[in-house]
């Protein structure tokens, strides 16, 4: 197991198992398997944060954009966007 994950991430999943006056020693009834259980369980979890993270992100970019975009543009403008798009596109006039 220690291949795949290293030492060094699996040791902040067992600093309460170990004995505070000598800090070498386990606490009886500590596990390598408590350890492992300890990281899956934390890996879970992040996967589900990101993830709602992520939905959060992409709506909360599109309300922002949608506002700033429809802030600066007026309907002149608009129409006038609309009309260069349309002959650019269609009447080949860019």
């Amino acid at each position: 197991m220690l291949a795949h994950i290293s030492f060094f991430r699996l040791k902040y999943y067992w600093t309460d198992m170990r004995d505070e006056e000598t800090e070498h020693d386990f606490k009886e009834g500590a596990s390598f398997d408590e350890v492992i259980a300890r990281y899956n369980f934390d890996r879970k979890l992040r996967l589900i944060l990101f993830d709602a993270i992520e939905i959060i992100e992409v709506a909360l970019r599109a309300k922002i954009i949608n506002h700033l975009s429809q802030a600066k543009i007026t309907k002149q403008e608009s129409d006038d966007y609309r009309k260069s798009l349309y002959l650019c596109t269609v009447k080949n006039h860019c």
